[in-house]
């Protein structure tokens, strides 16, 4: 390749990685490919249709488990820090395609890839350390059975504190079907299952260690670019509340618009609303601001509990997801036991999302009268029994009783469970959302025609703007008359 068609942004190929075989190589990407398909999850589409076959199930060695990144990740470039996961769902058997930050894609950009590529299935549970272009794949034994948080600590120990650690917890390992892939210990690529792909593959973990960078055509222009945009962001009308209180700032505000899932989705307003807050929570038990790779916004917040049953507990969020999920839709009104369920979910490695959509599944179901003490072992199902919410956190996690159910994702379970579809809330598969979009017209579309089943993000296209405005007066409103 003459200089004069030097690739910039993109590195130019993959990382290649048969498990099977324990074969690794590098897998050039072909320049028009590149401009093609835009990103990371452009790229992921082109090489899952290319290379995967129709007839191939989610848990089968042949299926692909795809991380890619775009251009623009590990430059200076603001909120550049995300990578793209896909894979043949085991939750729809359709797409599976989930997105997240932190520091892991740009660790592995500087490394020298835009992308890995996994195929095959090990013979016995192994992780992969990525080294600047070399590649080893390791013995994962003394990891399997432990969290992410397990899994992260030890394998920064054993390649140093500034390795960036993405893996899988035990409910990957049971291949529940909406288990998450986390890096950075609490950032989730959590929708669709893929998780379950990479336990099924026995892979544990990917550690990327890298001292290279990106490199872009004009590092002037960048920087002049990277500036404009930092100021765009800044000047938003949501920037300032975003970068305070973060997502949870939702709860209130989607209280008060009538949009707040309860109940698994029967209502749209919580009683209790108030006290799960993202005030509440930014001023009891946020202890510092946090940030993805080169983000201005810095909307994530590490959250402590000091007393009481959940003392000593420490995590990154929760996010307005898990504080919907596992509160209002729950009808879990205790801010402190989310908390805590947002570490345990993590450390499980479970979709925060899927596993309070199937629980308001059961607990409507034994609401209706549709299953009862039999089915549930004991567990009262009854509408904001907290003690019954996480012991059915750790049953689908262990795939034990009718965890086992559960874990195999809402629409498979109502299925087994006689005249219970109804209450079965998902597209393709895919557990919903948490919004209440008998208000939001646009998610609901974007939930509709969305191509790997419910996910938030397509309706953001169709008022993202109008409601970060809104959202920002109204919240300053109630601020300021609280």
């Amino acid at each position: 390749m003459t200089s004069n068609n030097k690739l910039h942004g993109w590195n130019g190929k993959l990382l290649s990685v048969d498990l099977s075989v324990r074969r690794i190589k590098d897998l050039p990407i072909d320049k028009a490919v590149l401009k093609a398909y835009l990103g990371g999850r452009g790229l992921n589409m082109w090489l899952m249709h290319q290379n995967l076959a129709p007839s191939t199930r989610p848990f089968d060695p042949e299926n692909l488990l795809i991380f890619g990144s775009g251009p623009l990740v590990g430059t200076t470039i603001p909120a550049n820090g995300r990578y793209n996961v896909s894979s043949r769902s085991p939750l729809t058997g359709l797409l599976g395609d989930s997105n997240c930050a932190g520091f892991w894609a740009p660790a592995l950009r500087k490394a020298g890839y835009d992308g890995i590529v996994v195929s095959g299935r090990a013979d016995s549970p192994v992780y992969l350390v990525i080294t600047n272009e070399r590649t080893e794949i390791r013995d994962a034994a003394f990891l399997w059975g432990k969290t992410v948080s397990q899994t992260d600590s030890i394998l920064r120990e054993a390649h140093g504190a500034e390795a960036q650690v993405l893996g899988i917890g035990p409910a990957g390992e049971k291949k529940v079907r909406f288990a998450a892939i986390l890096n950075n210990i609490d950032r989730a690529a959590g929708r669709t299952g893929n998780g379950a792909v990479m336990g099924s593959k026995l892979l544990k973990a990917i550690v990327v260690k890298s001292t290279g960078k990106v490199s872009v055509a004009a590092s002037a222009a960048v920087r002049s670019v990277a500036k404009e945009i930092r100021s765009e962001m800044r000047s938003s009308p949501s920037f300032e509340v975003r970068s305070q209180y973060g997502t949870p700032m939702l709860v209130q505000l989607y209280n008060t618009m009538g949009v707040l899932p309860t109940h698994n989705h029967q209502k749209n307003t919580f009683a209790g609303a108030d006290r799960i807050s993202g005030e509440r929570l930014k001023n009891d038990y946020v202890s510092r601001p946090e940030s993805c790779f080169m983000c201005p916004v810095h909307c994530s917040r590490r959250s402590q509990v000091s007393s009481g049953r959940f003392a000593g507990v420490s995590t990154e969020g929760p996010e307005f997801e898990t504080m919907c999920a596992m509160g209002s839709n729950l009808g879990n009104d205790d801010l402190e036991s989310l908390i805590y369920l947002n570490r345990r979910l993590n450390d499980l490695g479970l979709d925060s999302i899927s596993t309070g959509a199937v629980i308001g599944y059961a607990m409507e179901c034994y609401q209706r009268g549709l299953i009862g003490h039999r089915e549930t072992d004991g567990l009262d199902l009854t509408w904001g029994n907290l003690d019954a919410i996480l012991e059915m956190v750790e049953r689908i996690a262990a795939r034990r009783g009718l965890g086992d159910l559960l874990a195999e994702g809402a629409q498979r379970a109502s299925r087994r469970i006689k005249d219970s579809e109804p209450y079965a809330l998902h597209i393709k598969g895919l557990e919903v959302p948490t919004q209440g979009v008998r208000g939001l017209k646009a998610w609901a579309l974007g939930w509709a025609v969305a191509s790997r089943g419910g996910r938030s993000l397509p309706g953001l296209s169709g008022h993202g703007d109008h409601l970060a405005a809104r959202e920002s007066r109204a919240f300053f409103r109630q601020q300021k008359s609280g």
